[in-house]
């Protein structure tokens, strides 16, 4: 069984949301119809899972694909931060 990890509440989570939100932006350009911090991070003063939950609302999702350019490298950026965030904030 996996072992989930909840933190106190961070208030670093809406900066981190706003970071991850303008890449979105970049990629889905006109796109992109509205974009939201979601989940337990989105809630000020809530412990939570250290995750950032984003929903972003598109225009047309069947070739959403065509829209993301570089998507693994996104992705790649995108659990690195997490994995450093995790790591200095969870030291021995």
């Amino acid at each position: 069984m996996r072992r989930v990890e909840v933190t106190p509440y961070n208030e670093q989570w809406v900066q981190m949301y706003e970071e991850e939100a303008e890449k979105l932006r970049r990629i889905f350009g006109r796109q992109l119809i509205a974009i939201h911090h979601i989940g337990s991070t989105a809630v000020p003063g809530l412990d939570a899972k250290p995750i950032i939950d984003i929903m972003p609302v598109v225009r047309d999702s069947h070739n959403i694909d065509s829209y993301i350019q570089g998507k693994e490298t996104l992705v790649k950026e995108i659990e690195q931060r997490a994995l450093e965030w995790h790591w200095k904030n969870h030291k021995s």
